[in-house]
């Protein structure tokens, strides 16, 4: 039986304690004594994160026990927990290839990706887009706002301001240029910038440009773990509802993404 922290979701482990052994969670200090006895003792090797989401093996030889978490009593709760852990794993082999991608070969999948979108029939009738500003790890869209602006399309890009994010009017390269850096290391509008045009005030949008951590060939995108897009989607698609594209790099094209219910499906994913 596989038991997860109703604090935090990670996958507890089994312990020894003072008196007993014990599930502890590895992230938070979540512990429980086991009054019963366990009937097995084994470590398993650490898997590829397509056993662990899929492959049964994997999880042979983990501790067992009969008695379960008494917080763990739903099963709502239970799979809540199983998919947050999940996606924890996935992030972290994502990121893992990302870490061994060089500058140069960022630079070439981006360009290979963006002359696909720019030749995309959607993108070239959306009168109306929004571009996200790429962190290091995304692939890169200077050249789409670029290519986006010299055809006259309507430019938005996210604003954050704590827990939401709202899509807003970019004029120029030069108003790109002009923009503070944030402590994510990407440009963005000031807080206190409230006089630029907000997309979900002015008419919706035709096209959103999505970045992401991982993505699926059926749409399926695993984010950083804010939601900011999936909420954002919900938001602007009482307007209307817009096209929504996914940028990938080749290593951030997996066989699955676990999802749950809010999380948003993308029309599209364009890779190198």
């Amino acid at each position: 039986m596989l038991l997860f922290c109703p604090t935090c979701g990670n996958l507890l482990t089994v312990e020894e304690g003072g008196r007993c052994y014990r599930f502890a969670c590895p992230t938070c200090p979540y512990i429980h004594n086991i009054t019963q006895k366990i009937s097995s003792k084994t470590y398993p090797q650490l898997k590829a994160v397509d056993d662990v989401l899929g492959g049964a093996a994997a999880w042979e030889n983990v501790d067992s026990t009969q008695e379960t978490c008494p917080n763990l009593q739903s099963e709502a709760l239970i799979n809540g927990c199983k998919m947050q852990a999940a996606k924890q794993i996935l992030r972290k082999e994502i990121k893992k290839k990302l870490k061994l991608m060089t500058e140069q070969e960022k630079l070439a999948e981006s360009q290979v990706i963006i002359k696909k979108l720019c030749s995309h029939p959607v993108y070239k009738q959306s009168k109306r887009i929004s571009v996200y500003l790429h962190m290091k790890n995304e692939v890169q869209t200077c050249d789409i706002l670029a290519d986006a602006i010299g055809s006259g399309k309507h430019v938005y890009i996210p604003k954050y301001v704590g827990n939401d994010m709202d899509m807003v009017k970019l004029d120029s390269l030069e108003d790109y240029d002009s923009l503070p850096v944030t402590s994510w290391n990407i440009k963005q509008p000031l807080d206190e910038d409230n006089t630029r045009e907000n997309a979900c005030e002015t008419g919706g949008l035709d096209l959103i440009i999505v970045p992401g951590l991982g993505f699926s060939n059926l749409g399926h995108r695993l984010g950083h773990g804010k939601g900011y897009y999936d909420t954002y989607i919900d938001k602007i698609s009482k307007i209307n509802k817009p096209y929504l594209i996914g940028l990938a790099f080749t290593v951030q094209m997996c066989r699955e993404i676990p999802t749950s219910a809010h999380d948003r499906q993308l029309d599209e994913i364009l890779t190198s």
